[in-house]
């Protein structure tokens, strides 16, 4: 075996490998199909090479990509351990926005390493290259278009007090807690009940099984975008504008229906590292929650009366 066979051999165990331990670490859908993405045809075009090598390629080529995975590396390290350190505890709160930006960084971070494999790949097999950066492409321009990464859920409850006196305790915020155990909120501005552009900040609990790393909270920033007194009011999440939740009052024989839509849509860097495949098992654990609040809610209002 040449060393050129030796070291394709190598690269094709080791992507192997690191598909199955990013696998067992999140346990996500959406990780497992864009890992497979990134990593499956690489893996096999390598395999490929070691098995059937055909001509070797270019020493200063290969030494070359490789370098440039090592320098790559080694900023990483650099940039983790440095500009990402931070000293004290690990925080239990995570807010939105940092969100956005890391998977701004994600995608880049991907797309470099698709590229980089590809390269590496086209040395030995141009074929499998062409292919996976073909795919690669197709997978991202999946997410274009906004309908594929878009969810609507609903929920309601139906209580027996009138939709204005359902409504005014629900826009008042310090009401929230005595229905709400997995929501604080931080900050409302201006002080006092919900109206249209009040704006408030909110920790939301975030459920065991998402929890990936030290955080327990996740903060959002929220405005009142639309209202219409003791009928209805719509909350966007400023942080992702495509986050709309509209809570109706609508009156009904026995008093009010309250319903609320959530209008989720994934961003496209989140859309194309995988999260819309996890919104599924997201949505069943928001549902649960939703049911367990609306219950709440019920109690609480007609235990008022």
């Amino acid at each position: 075996m040449s060393y050129y066979q030796f070291f394709a051999a190598s690269l094709a165990i080791v992507l192997a490998v690191g598909w199955v331990v990013l696998v067992l670490r999140y346990r996500w859908w959406g990780m497992a199909v864009v890992s497979a993405l990134t990593l499956w045809l690489p893996a096999f075009g390598f395999a490929l090479y070691a098995i059937a090598p055909g001509q070797p390629p270019a020493d200063a080529v290969v030494l070359f990509l490789v370098a440039l995975l090592y320098l790559a590396v080694i900023v990483a390290v650099v940039m983790r351990f440095t500009v990402g350190r931070k000293r004290g505890p690990k925080p239990l709160i995570y807010a939105s926005a940092n969100e956005t930006r890391r998977f701004r960084r994600g995608v880049a971070g991907r797309a470099l390493l698709v590229l980089w494999l590809s390269s590496l790949v086209f040395l030995a097999e141009p074929g499998i290259a062409i292919a996976n950066l073909v795919l690669n492409a197709g997978w991202m321009a999946l997410w274009i278009p906004r309908r594929w990464r878009t969810r609507q859920v609903e929920n309601s409850v139906l209580v027996s007090v009138p939709p204005e006196r359902a409504f005014r305790f629900v826009t008042d915020l310090k009401n929230w807690p005595l229905y709400r155990d997995d929501l604080e909120v931080v900050e409302v501005t201006p002080d006092g009940p919900l109206a249209l552009g009040s704006e408030y900040v909110a920790r939301s609990v975030i459920p065991p099984a998402f929890q990936t790393s030290s955080h327990r909270q996740i903060e959002t920033r929220n405005r009142v975008i639309a209202m219409v007194p003791g009928s209805s009011y719509t909350v966007t999440w400023s942080d992702e504008p495509g986050w709309v939740s509209r809570t109706d009052f609508v009156p009904v024989d026995s008093g009010t229906r309250i319903t609320n839509q959530r209008t989720m849509e994934v961003s496209f860097p989140q859309a194309s590292l995988g999260m819309t495949l996890n919104l599924p098992r997201a949505l069943a654990v928001a549902r649960v929650a939703d049911e367990r609040r609306n219950a709440r809610l019920k109690e609480v209002l007609e235990q008022a009366r």
